[in-house]
């Protein structure tokens, strides 16, 4: 996950979240990467699941989920 959204832009946070299995939550360094991630990224497929991608406001700034 990491790898896939250091394409676009800088990461600063991964975290899986264990009440909900196959999320995860990302934190962008900025909004233009979170804007970029979900532009290429949002409806795609990665390992046969479809991945849901939006942004909203976490504890330490933008989280792309």
């Amino acid at each position: 996950v990491f790898n896939v959204f250091c394409l676009y832009g800088n990461v600063e946070k991964v975290k899986f979240m264990k009440s909900k299995p196959g999320a995860a939550m990302v934190e962008m360094a900025d909004g233009y990467a979170v804007d970029r991630a979900i532009t290429h990224l949002n409806n795609n497929f990665m390992f046969g699941q479809k991945l849901n991608v939006w942004w909203g406001w976490g504890l330490g700034g933008l989280w792309g989920v």
